[in-house]
Order: structure tokens, then sequence, then C-alpha cells
């Protein structure tokens, strides 16, 4: 009996820290044609912090996006604004520069230019 009730307390307690991200977006602007938003605008509940970023991109985009940290500056409200380059290989992408803002370690808001990933076709 004892088993079969940590089961389950492990199972709901899984789920729980398991985050639906797609969830916390409240809202998306897409500029350019692409499948990609420009601008993405997270909940007031959003507990999105800037180091789930990768597994963040990952459930929205549904590709791993490779990035590097450009610059990070502070304004008056308390907001950190964090410059990101998209990378592919190691190389910059060219254009893929976005932005994450965030207040008190949650990110509030993405914007920028993402590129996405072309899987390469096999030459038979």
């Amino acid at each position: 009996m004892k088993l079969v009730l940590t089961s389950i307390v492990i199972f709901f307690y899984c789920s729980l820290i398991g985050q639906n991200y797609s969830s916390l977006i409240i809202k998306k602007k897409f500029f350019y044609n692409t499948t990609i938003p420009q601008f993405i605008e997270l909940s007031n509940s959003s507990n999105l912090k800037k180091d789930e970023l990768k597994s963040f991109f990952k459930d929205v985009y549904g590709f791993d996006l490779n990035y590097k940290l450009i610059s990070e500056t502070k304004d008056n409200l308390g907001f950190l604004h964090s410059k990101y380059q998209q990378e592919f290989a190691g190389i910059n992408v060219e254009y893929g520069v976005f932005y994450v803002h965030s207040k008190k370690g949650f990110v509030k808001s993405i914007n920028g230019f993402i590129k996405e990933e072309k899987k390469k076709r096999r030459k038979r």
C-alpha cells in the first residue's frame, strides 16, 4: 500500500515539475511571413527563468536553438534586457539576434529574429 501511495505522490510531483511552456504565452506577433514569432509576451504569472530558455525554445519552436549572450543592460524599471546571438555549428546566424526581457529573474517577453534550422536533404 505504501508503495502505491508513494508512486502516486511521485507521479503528481513530476507532473507539476514538467512545464508546458506554450501555456505561458499570452501574445505572439509575426512579421516577415515567418512561422516563428518575432515577439512573445508571457503571462504575469509566468515562472520561466532565463536558464530554462533552451527548454522553452524546444517546446515552443520544436527545435534546439543554440545561442550566446552578447550583452545585458538594466533599466530604471528593474527590467534586465539580455541580447543573444543565434549560432549554428559555432557560427553566428546572420540577423539571428533576439532579446529576453526579465524582471526579478523571470522572463516577461522575448523579441527579435530567430531563424529556423533547415534540415539537410540526403543525396541519393
